[in-house]
């Protein structure tokens, strides 16, 4: 299933994530905003509202969730 596919898609990049900070290279780049950007929703909109509801985020990955940590510090820092 679709889910399926979402959570294999996931554990995918919680492996990459896992010896580096962003997904390709060393700083930032456009795949690193898209994926935040779905990190971000994931838990309070994907979670509940599509029903993609096997695994929170914060909860279930660690890496996920440290790379979520270091995109927001980015995000805020340029207020």
């Amino acid at each position: 299933s679709e889910v399926n596919n979402l959570f294999t898609a996931l554990n995918k990049i919680e492996l990459r994530l896992k010896d580096r900070r962003y997904l390709v290279g060393d700083s930032i780049t456009l795949s690193d905003i898209r994926l935040f950007v779905t990190l971000i929703r994931f838990d309070a909109v994907y979670f509940n509202h599509f029903k993609t509801n096997h695994k929170h985020i914060y909860e279930s990955y660690c890496d996920l969730g440290q790379f979520h940590k270091v995109q927001l510090q980015f995000y805020e820092s340029w207020e």
